[in-house]
């Protein structure tokens, strides 16, 4: 073998560990899944950094295509110390989550903007949203209209998506958006109906 042999085998990329594929939308919610390459192996400390990672990028993504609003480097630095070091923050702390289905696939689905504010306004959205989550996963129809927790008015249109009964371990999506003039309210998540319960 030569020595340009060599170094290109030496050089050649290794194969991803995972890949990472972004759905997001000009509303700002965002869905993100991490498929990890058969037989791949992480700790859980690979695992929070890739998802961080991954949220990071999907941030500055939408930023740059006037998804999200603009958030100048002086701000990013002094609010968050960085994209990936606030959505690591926000993993730990589970405010955000990714679920692993059946499958090993990881997934998140997210409203993205709401989670690049301060820590008292995340959690208060936080609280907000859980709630409504609750209250839908306990009634009987999968697409209702309930009372917005952010402005008070009943004009909070919200769908889960499942049409059977549920599967334990089987992750769904429940998402809504509150209709009333000037309210920003909304939410994308990826639930498992028993962790609402």
């Amino acid at each position: 073998m030569t020595t340009k042999s060599k170094d290109k085998k030496q050089n050649a990329q290794k194969e991803p560990d995972y890949s990472t594929q972004f759905m997001m939308c000009s509303s700002g919610t965002v869905g993100a899944d991490m498929r990890p390459r058969t037989g791949a192996k992480f700790s859980a400390e690979e695992m929070l950094g890739m998802q961080s990672d991954a949220l990071a990028q999907i941030t500055l993504v939408m930023e740059r295509k006037g998804y999200i609003r603009f958030i100048s480097p002086s701000e990013i630095e002094k609010t968050y110390g960085g994209f990936r070091q606030h959505w690591e923050r926000l993993l730990r702390e589970g405010r955000v989550k990714f679920i692993e289905t059946s499958a090993g696939r990881m997934t998140i689905d997210l409203w993205i903007e709401q989670y690049l504010q301060n820590k008292e306004e995340i959690d208060k959205y936080c609280r907000m949203k859980n709630k409504v989550l609750k209250e839908i996963m306990e009634r009987a129809d999968r697409s209702c209209t309930l009372v917005c927790p952010m402005c008070g008015e009943r004009q909070l249109d919200c769908i889960y998506n499942i049409f059977l009964k549920p599967v334990k371990g089987e992750v769904y999506n429940a998402n809504g958006v509150c209709r009333h003039h000037g309210c920003p309210f909304k939410f994308n998540e990826s639930v498992r109906h028993e962790d609402i319960q």
